[in-house]
């Protein structure tokens, strides 16, 4: 009921605002000023305390990078967006390298594909309280299938080896799931996507 009544105040208050002025101008004018302190605050919130059940979610795009960690095959490089529960909004850049294998294996669109498994991926998220640096390894920690619609899926488990700011303490696992279409691709060059992609894991700080 207060909430209610707070948010009836703060509408008379600018209703009032615009037909008088004057002192009720003065309130309304602290009404919004508190909005705005609140959206800032709420979007800048501090890093989390304790153990976190990570959910989020992640888009981007990818292309082949000029790297390589075993000089055998190019890595991947990918930038995106998204959020967690972990710091709220972040950016992230990952490169990573696959290895194709043998066997066959299915997409997430249901087509036929080619399995392939991790040879090494490193990951650096920023957040505004700092950064987490994450780090993946063979083929137990990512793996994945290329389908032949040109839609590739992929699981990848990252272990965070170390944070900056105030996830400078942070420590645990982060594993992400890809889901993504091709959108260019040529054999002597190389491949071009966006990604959507969901968080799960645990993190603690």
């Amino acid at each position: 009921m207060k909430i209610h009544s707070l948010g009836r105040d703060r509408w008379r208050d600018t209703e009032r605002c615009r037909k008088t002025g004057g002192e009720t101008c003065d309130r309304a004018k602290l009404w919004i000023a508190a909005g705005v302190l609140a959206a800032v605050i709420a979007s800048h919130h501090n890093a989390f305390a304790g153990t976190v059940n990570v959910k989020g979610s992640e888009a981007g795009s990818f292309v082949t990078a000029n790297f390589s960690y075993d000089g055998i095959s190019p890595a991947l490089l990918a930038i995106y967006a998204g959020r967690d529960n972990v710091g709220g909004p972040f950016n992230g850049q990952e490169i990573s390298e696959y290895s194709f294998t043998t066997g066959s294996c299915t997409a997430p669109d249901g087509s036929a594909g080619f399995p392939f498994v991790l040879v090494q991926a490193d990951e650096v998220d920023t957040y505004h309280q700092g950064q987490l640096v994450s780090t993946a390894k063979g083929q137990a920690d990512g793996k994945g299938c290329a389908g032949n619609t040109g839609i590739t899926g992929a699981v990848l488990t990252l272990s965070v080896s170390y944070g900056t700011g105030k996830l400078a303490n942070a420590s645990g696992s982060i594993t992400e799931t890809f889901t993504c279409p091709t959108l260019a691709f040529n054999a002597t060059s190389g491949i071009f996507g966006a990604c959507q992609v969901t968080r799960t894991g645990s993190v603690t700080d």
